[in-house]
């Protein structure tokens, strides 16, 4: 009777054990479930800031080169503006440079903009590689921490 009421102890407290463990067990899997969850958010984003990068560059390209072409035109304009014969044909071409310097200047601000956009999403970038990389080496030990055996 003594042996049967002991062993009947044994058994409880092994009961208890065991759901201390399936609940330990099921808070893990929880937090990896979160962490797959995070893992996907942050790859779509990182999808999203791809596009994005790969559209700022090619707007920078394309300024770039509408840049190139304005500062030739303006190089135009200079020689022209020495060899203007009237004072009127003068005064034109001034007007002109003065347009396509200012055209310059806005187009070489959108660049530096477009630039610091570009810096800022690689930077973005890195820090959402870096929170993924993070979040696979803790799903990689949780779910080691799962398979251990008891």
């Amino acid at each position: 009777m003594k042996k049967l009421s002991s062993l009947s102890k044994v058994a409880e407290k092994l009961e208890k054990k065991a759901q201390l463990i399936e609940e330990h067990l099921e808070q893990i899997s929880n937090r990896i479930n979160q962490i797959e969850k995070r893992i996907y958010d942050i790859r779509d984003k990182l999808s999203l800031k791809e596009v994005e990068v790969i559209e700022t560059s090619r707007q920078i390209k394309e300024l770039e080169h509408q840049l190139h072409e304005v500062r030739q035109k303006i190089k135009k304009h200079r020689k022209l503006i020495q060899q203007a014969e009237t004072q009127r044909e003068y005064e034109k071409l001034i007007k002109e440079r003065d347009k396509l310097i200012a055209k310059s200047t806005d187009l070489a601000e959108k660049i530096d903009s477009l630039k610091k956009k570009l810096k800022d999403l690689l930077f973005e970038e890195d820090r959402l590689f870096e929170e993924e990389e993070q979040l696979e080496k803790e799903k990689e030990k949780l779910q080691k921490e799962c398979s251990y055996p008891l």
